[in-house]
């Protein structure tokens, strides 16, 4: 396999078209092209990709963040994502992260579900518990449904200490 691709090569091989591609780069959710040659190293791309949608060991969910954060400037002006879904129905039927956020000692402060868990815990910056975050966990659902039926179970039988009683997601 060649590693160094074009930016056309680039966004063909994660799925995305080039305006999509283009505006993930200028955000830093993506890495920059090599400057000596212009090309995209796709292994740095795949590893972004991966980082973005929670693949990986549970902690890349938090690294990613943390990242994210780092870039948060860049993020500010966030270009629209032209093939994300419309219409609600289509978010609906969308895979689905449940994600669980967990102390040093392995005590579950906070479950939830999100298309986007990385975004998401980022949403999580202002909350008092936030900074006794040691571990993510990160499952994906095939639709909002059946994620939400599995949060509904995480609160039920996990007792969260920071999810609100009878507060879930609906």
């Amino acid at each position: 396999m060649t590693w160094l691709a074009s930016e056309k090569e680039a966004a063909d091989h994660i799925g995305l078209e080039v305006a999509t591609f283009r505006a993930w780069v200028s955000s830093g959710r993506l890495p920059q092209p090599i400057a000596d040659c212009g090309k995209f190293d796709l292994k740095a791309v795949d590893q972004a990709v991966d980082r973005i949608s929670g693949i990986g060991s549970a902690t890349n969910a938090l690294d990613a963040w943390r990242a994210k954060r780092q870039c948060e400037t860049a993020n500010q002006n966030k270009p629209e994502h032209h093939n994300e879904p419309k219409q609600r129905s289509e978010l609906k039927s969308r895979k689905t992260a449940l994600y669980r956020h967990f102390d040093s000692g392995g005590g579950l402060l906070y479950a939830g579900i999100s298309l986007n868990a990385v975004t998401r815990l980022a949403d999580h910056r202002t909350s008092d518990w936030f900074d006794q975050i040691a571990h993510v966990e990160i499952e994906q659902y095939p639709d909002r449904e059946t994620a939400l039926a599995a949060e509904r179970e995480v609160i039920r039988t996990e007792k969260p200490a920071y999810n609100i009683v009878g507060k879930v997601a609906g």
